[in-house]
């Protein structure tokens, strides 16, 4: 749990990044740099890290690897949709021609409106998701009040076989159902 949640910080931290990284393009392509140079600005202006994945991107660039092969692997690295869509949208966009800055536009626009429903599909949940922690919590606040009332009762959980095993039990479906609980609400708001 520990683990997936430092990854989720971690992606929320590219895909907020992200947007300003399509900002500081766009300024630079509206300015008439080349997206390479506008990526080589990202890596400048943008902290780790989104910043350092454009530099390790256009550094691949300069060494000769394909551009779009070097912004499929920055997508593949970041794992982030957006990240792909960038690199569709600047592929296409060097393959047929028009305004990019435009088009960068429509995709931040695109990707911001995406961000709204979801920010907004997570605050209508917080109810439930704090009723999900009440009721997670609410066998252990129940175990110390035993524990307080009658300690006779609630320490043979702890002292008898069948007791540790019935312990062992209830945590292993209080645990499932957290897991299944997190798992729905994931697949719902992802």
């Amino acid at each position: 749990l520990w683990v997936a949640q430092r990854r989720d910080a971690g992606l929320t931290l590219v895909e907020d990044q992200f947007s300003l990284a399509l900002g500081v393009i766009i300024r630079c392509v509206r300015a008439g740099l080349p997206v390479v140079e506008a990526m080589r600005a990202v890596a400048a202006e943008v902290p780790a890290p989104s910043g350092p994945e454009f530099g390790r991107c256009v550094d691949q660039i300069q060494l000769g690897v394909d551009f779009d092969a070097a912004l499929a692997g920055l997508a593949t690295r970041c794992r982030l949709a957006d990240y792909r869509f960038f690199g569709v949208t600047v592929t296409l966009q060097r393959q047929t021609g028009g305004n990019l800055a435009e088009t960068l536009d429509n995709l931040a626009e695109t990707i911001r409106r995406r961000r709204a429903v979801r920010l907004k599909a997570q605050s209508l949940t917080a109810e439930i998701r704090a009723t999900v922690m009440v009721l997670a919590l609410l066998p252990a606040g129940v175990a110390a009040l035993m524990l307080v009332v009658s300690p006779g009762y609630i320490l043979q959980l702890f002292t008898t076989a069948d007791g540790r095993m019935l312990l062992g039990i209830a945590l292993l479906v209080q645990a499932t159902g957290l897991l299944i609980i997190r798992l729905i609400t994931r697949q719902a708001l992802g």
